[in-house]
């Protein structure tokens, strides 16, 4: 499956290219008119030879390239333009010159827009030469002829014509070329100067008119959008110094996050609800899910490139009136550039060199390129690190434990990428690429990664090698075609195919419950593998009736090739695709699985990763639609919604949406909001996963009701926004495949985010985000440790339960909901952005994790113990360097705080580490001190 994938998308982005080079070699530009004026001598005597000399060469080169030109000799900017735009002139070039004996020439070039009198863009080039101290130079010898400065001026004025067709004002080079510079503060030149200054009002416009797309899957404001919702600008990842998308998580409002180290590097719980893996919340990448088929995990590592992207949209509530199955808790919708942002007849892109702590590389770089109506973006990121060494932090990832030859036996002869194991180590190898091709109407697509890492900390030291390396892989290719039928009917349609992989190794040593056998195990050592793909349809309608009245509605049909059980040979009684006659009497357990006793191991062979059997197969079929509308009466905004899916193994569900908003005025409004989802099991719960354990065929859906009030209110330099909400929860699934009661959460959120006026002249706005969160998260059930069992707080009597006569007749009073545990009643995250200038950028962000309990299962949660509280400071300080490259220095945990967070699913292992552990997953996961990056990105 990974190898038809890996093909595939190098003979179509073949294709893609070869389409788009013949495009470039057809198309040939339009011809248009250019107004020449005479350059002018700056703070130098009048070199009528040099005037002459930059005239010919801006004709010629001009003129060569299908511009005619037309010279005036006229004096004066406001008089030239208007004779320009008279004669119809698409662009005037104007200038200046500096020369004086002993030093090379200087040339100023300004190209205006006639029709608008202002500066579009710039050009400074100069070739000075540099007087070090202590240091004789033969000016001669640095000299560069007037010819060369000439020349190069004029190619670089043609460039800049040319790939700006329709006259854009680029700020950046105007700031950088001209408005910095000595010569605008003593000549008045046509600019904007409020977006190059970017210090007037303006500059402050109201955030909360930020536009959006998720929420609804129509364009809509921040006031007008029928849920909470976090914005990330392409801005805001460059300043905070975001390398990957799983370091968004620990600033976000409503996140517990827990950087596991594991195979999936980070869970994140939204909004209070636990659970085992990432799997509640939709993670898109341009409104496409990105979770996967198996687990449905939201795989949020270091294999997503981020240098090609727009936003990211955070939305909290259910989703499911809009998005469907598994919309439960909220959405990440990644959006990114797609080439149809640049000018046409352009190219540009950038390139991230990273190198850090814990022998971290990775390159991330992306192109954009567009020519008449096609474009192409692609963005590609590789990723390695050997990850925190967690030996030395005690616990069961001690080297004691992961080397224990009583422990591991003959399993300790093997080792994986390329290290041995019993010695602690967590390796990461990823990769990722993004393409999106447009034409027209139609948009290609290709999301496709691979990561690879080891379990780390994940499980404890006694019962898994931290080094094994355990992958998933993920191909998205789909096509998208939107049309317009008029003014006010719209329509989109997507095809999408996907196909998904998780296999990998696994070595386990699972303790011996025989007595007097404790210290040994019985060890294997096996490779495991699923496939799974899915074809999909959606067809979506827009209809705006007026401005005050707007409808979508629409289809999904989607056939999905699933797994059944991880293909696992010689793993207890798991399912083989080869399957080996063995005599049971000296293999009990699968012929993988021996006694840690034994003197001699025999890896068994890896299952047939070209294609899964069709016996361990199941076909599904989803269908599904929805109708959302948004009405304006006066001040009040509604949208209500609906949305019917049928899914051939779980049957039907219908998920209303109502949303009221009240905009008391311009800058102010309040909402009001109600929404149901569901959440689908997964195949790797419903057909048993790893060997036909924690398997159940009848597991429900899971369901949500929320109710939201929200109230927004926007400053001059500020938006304000504070809500509070009530989540109930039915048929959840626990990690042991089992609907188990209900949940009851309780929040609260209050979010600030403002941009003021910077101290430092020419430097974009201070930027402050504060965002505190505080949950109440209830279950229903909760565990007993003595008992060993999961029991309901619901007892007869509401108050008293009947356990044991002989010792107690009543145990004390029960909560009818008690605490979940690992949700943090109080979260803070706050930040400040900091330009210097030009050239420099300070970025802190801090992050305050109040104490919580442990999850019910926890046993150190019987033992009356809780999670310290924490807080990090995490830092960037970027330096620009020339005009199209900085660095940035990245310094995590500046602190060096030593802390942890919680374990991960039933989180059983304990810590008692003088003794075996109680069962796989860590109850604690160690988090790494401080630790650096450095990224040198150059833009072309």
């Amino acid at each position: 499956m990974q190898r038809f994938s890996l093909r595939s998308q190098k003979v179509f982005l073949f294709f893609v290219l070869l389409f788009s080079f013949s495009l470039l070699s057809q198309t040939k530009p339009a011809k248009k008119q250019v107004t020449l004026l005479q350059f002018l001598p700056y703070n130098s005597t009048k070199d009528e030879l040099v005037e002459k000399k930059i005239a010919e060469q801006l004709q010629q080169a001009l003129q060569d390239s299908a511009y005619s030109v037309v010279e005036t000799s006229r004096i004066g900017i406001s008089e030239n333009l208007q004779e320009a735009k008279l004669q119809a002139s698409s662009y005037m070039i104007g200038g200046y010159y500096h020369k004086k004996s002993g030093e090379n020439l200087e040339i100023y070039v300004q190209i205006y827009n006639p029709d608008t009198a202002e500066v579009i863009d710039a050009i400074n080039l100069t070739q000075k030469i540099p007087e070090l101290q202590g240091i004789d130079l033969d000016k001669e010898e640095m000299k560069v002829s007037d010819d060369t400065v000439i020349r190069q001026a004029a190619g670089k004025t043609l460039i800049k014509i040319r790939s700006n067709p329709k006259r854009k004002i680029r700020n950046r080079n105007i700031e950088e070329n001209l408005s910095s510079k000595d010569l605008a503060k003593q000549i008045k030149f046509p600019i904007r100067k409020e977006d190059i200054v970017k210090q007037s009002e303006e500059v402050f416009k109201l955030l909360g008119e930020t536009e959006v797309v998720t929420a609804s899957r129509t364009k809509e404001s921040l006031f007008d959008v029928p849920a909470s919702i976090v914005v990330l600008s392409e801005q805001e990842i460059r300043d905070r110094g975001y390398t990957s998308l799983d370091e968004i998580f620990e600033d976000l409002p409503g996140f517990d996050a827990v950087r596991t180290y594991g195979t999936d590097h980070m869970n994140a719980y939204q909004r209070g609800y636990r659970t085992p893996f990432f799997q509640r919340t939709i993670l898109m990448f341009n409104g496409i899910s990105e979770n996967d088929l198996y687990a449905q995990v939201a795989t949020v590592t270091r294999q997503y490139p981020i240098s090609n992207i727009k936003r990211i949209e955070v939305v909290y509530g259910p989703a499911s009136a809009v998005y469907g199955p598994n919309a439960f808790l909220g959405i990440v919708n990644v959006i990114t550039k797609d080439g149809t942002e640049i000018d046409k007849d352009s190219v540009n892109g950038e390139v991230n060199l990273q190198y850090g702590s814990f022998n971290t590389r990775s390159i991330d770089a992306a192109g954009r390129a567009r020519y008449g109506d096609f474009s192409l973006a692609v963005s590609g990121k590789y990723f390695q690190s050997d990850d925190p060494d967690f030996s030395n932090r005690g616990g069961y990832w001690s080297d004691y434990w992961v080397g224990n030859p009583r422990v591991w036996g003959s399993l300790l002869y093997y080792g994986d990428a390329g290290k041995p194991f019993g010695k602690y180590s967590d390796p990461a190898r990823n990769w990722g690429s993004v393409i999106h091709m447009t034409y027209k109407n139609l948009k290609i697509g290709i999301v496709n990664w691979d990561k690879t890492e080891g379990y780390g900390p994940y499980y404890a030291g006694d019962r898994g090698q931290p080094m094994t390396q355990w992958s998933k892989n993920s191909g998205q290719y789909y096509f998208e075609y939107t049309h317009k039928f008029g003014e006010k009917f719209s329509s989109y349609s997507l095809l999408l195919y996907r196909d998904s992989q998780i296999y990998g190794n696994w070595g386990e040593a699972s303790p011996d419950g025989e007595e007097g056998q404790e210290d040994y195990s019985y060890v294997s050592y096996t490779r495991w593998n699923t496939e799974n793909s899915s074809i999909l349809v959606n067809q979506n309608f827009d209809y705006r009736y007026n401005r005050n009245f707007q409808f979508l509605f629409g289809l999904k049909g989607e056939v999905k090739k699933l797994t059944r059980n991880y293909d696992i040979p010689g793993y207890w009684d798991a399912y083989s695709s080869r399957p080996y006659i063995v005599d049971e009497n000296l293999y009990p357990n699968g012929f993988g699985v021996v006694h840690s006793s034994n003197l001699l191991y025999w890896k068994p062979p890896s299952p047939n990763e070209r294609r899964m059997p069709l016996d361990n197969l199941i076909a599904t079929t989803d269908q599904g639609g929805f109708f959302v509308s948004i009405i304006d009466w006066r001040k009040f905004r509604f949208s209500p919604g609906i949305r019917y899916d049928f899914n051939s193994l779980y049957g039907q569900s219908i998920n209303p949406r109502i949303t009221g908003i009240y905009k008391y005025s311009p800058r102010t409004a309040f909402k009001l909001l109600y929404g149901e989802a569901f959440n689908e099991p997964s195949p790797i719960q419903l057909f048993g996963g790893w060997n036909g354990r924690n398997s159940n065929p009848n597991l429900k859906p899971e369901k949500a009701r929320s109710y939201e009030a929200i109230a927004m209110h926007q400053t001059k330099f500020a938006l304000h926004e504070i809500s509070a909400y009530y989540s109930r929860y039915s048929n959840v699934i626990k990690e042991e495949a089992e609907n188990a009661g209900q949940r009851r959460i309780y929040g609260g959120e209050y979010k600030l985010k403002m941009n003021f006026k910077n101290f430092w002249q020419n430097a974009r706005p201070i930027g402050i985000y504060l965002y505190y969160t505080y949950l109440e998260a209830l279950s229903e059930i909760y565990y007993d440790h003595q008992l060993g069992e999961w029991k309901t707080g619901r007892t007869v009597f509401k108050q008293y339960e009947y356990l044991f006569p002989d010792i107690a007749p009543f145990l004390p009073r029960q909560e009818y909901y008690s605490t979940l545990g690992d949700i943090s009643p109080h979260k803070l995250s706050l930040g400040l952005n900091l330009p210097i200038k030009k050239l420099f950028n300070v970025n802190l962000r801090a992050f305050y994790v109040s104490k919580r309990q442990f999850y019910s299962r926890n046993p150190l949660r019987a033992d009356g113990k809780t999670l310290s509280p924490h807080f990090i400071l995490n830092s960037a300080f970027r330096y620009h360097f020339w005009q199209h490259g900085f660095v940035t220095l990245k310094v995590l945990n500046v602190f060096n705080h030593t802390y942890s967070v919680p374990g991960p699913e039933a989180a059983g292992a304990g810590d008692n580490y003088y003794e075996r552990s109680k069962d796989f997953q860590s109850s604690t996961l160690p988090q790494p001190g401080r630790n650096y990056l450095m990224t040198l990105t150059v833009k072309f």
